[in-house]
């Protein structure tokens, strides 16, 4: 027998009701029709770290102890983000298990099926004695240890003067007949952050070519790009890989080019990334190119 658990954050099961009984969730519905139906309780607070969490533990906060999006620690009343909690480690600074208590996929492993746990919260990082074939979700840092900012590279400067903004702003300047020039930041390395020319051309009435490390991505109007990988050198014959994905969102008398976040490139990851090695690269190769930051869904732009 196979067990499958399909997790939709936010659900909330009156509106699914209403729409179940007017028939526009047919996919969902034949679940119900075959099987049952029924609510539980949510977790207290009804949080998304939380309820998933509970959900994989089995346990209330108290047990396994994702109560907040944020955490204070009680010696000096310091808030950190609960879902990338941070120890001292042999290279400085490192991320630490969101929670330890044990989940239903490490103990249906125990009892001798297999598992495999896709895009679930707080997994981040990787337990790497896990035996449960495992792609981490929400709490997955990008490849700078945020949850995750794009950048918009623009012509207009205006844009990089609005108050509110969350989304860093990159100017495009002149540097030909319709050609722009900025830089694209990464990681840090000794001597400041590693960064690439980003190089913007203008090639039709809805199109621009895209220049970066050496790849040309040609854009339209409204379309993303597929995924890219991007190196940075941070050393001496060291290189840190990334991906990210490119849409133009403007162009005439603009240029407006947004890229997600630089992420964590699943198969050379800084950090421990899924469970076990085999499986990530697996699914690297079999399901192409996919994007690893926690929150894929871009809402910061």
């Amino acid at each position: 027998m196979r067990v499958v658990i399909i997790g939709l954050d936010a659900f909330e099961p009156r509106r699914f009701e209403r729409l179940y009984e007017e028939g526009r969730v047919p996919h969902l519905a034949r679940y119900v029709d075959l099987g049952a139906y029924s609510q539980f309780a949510v977790s207290n607070p009804p949080q998304s770290e939380v309820s998933w969490t509970s959900i994989a533990t089995g346990l209330n906060p108290g047990g396994h102890g994702m109560f907040d999006f944020v955490h204070r620690n009680p010696a000096n009343y310091a808030l950190n983000v609960s879902l990338l909690p941070t120890k001292s480690g042999l290279g400085g600074t490192q991320f630490a298990e969101p929670f330890s208590a044990k989940t239903i996929f490490d103990q249906a492993v125990a009892q001798g099926y297999p598992a495999t746990a896709l895009w679930w919260p707080a997994l981040f990082p990787a337990r790497m004695k896990s035996p449960v074939r495992s792609l981490p979700g929400l709490g997955t840092p990008d490849l700078l240890g945020r949850l995750g900012v794009g950048t918009l590279f623009t012509t207009d400067k205006g844009l990089a003067q609005e108050n509110g903004r969350k989304t860093p702003v990159a100017i495009l300047e002149k540097a030909g007949a319709k050609k722009y020039k900025s830089v694209i930041v990464g990681p840090m390395k000794k001597s400041g952050p590693a960064t690439h020319d980003f190089i913007v051309e203008q090639t039709g009435a809805d199109t621009v070519r895209v220049t970066v490390e050496k790849q040309r991505i040609d854009l339209r109007l409204g379309e993303w790009s597929p995924i890219l990988e991007i190196k940075f050198k941070i050393g001496f014959m060291v290189s840190l890989p990334s991906v990210t994905q490119l849409i133009l969102t403007k162009v005439g008398d603009e240029i407006c080019v947004y890229a997600l976040p630089l992420q964590i490139h699943p198969l050379r990851s800084a950090w421990q990334y899924g469970t076990p090695r085999n499986f990530v690269k697996d699914s690297w190769q079999n399901a192409g190119p996919f994007l690893t930051v926690g929150w894929p869904q871009d809402t910061t732009a």
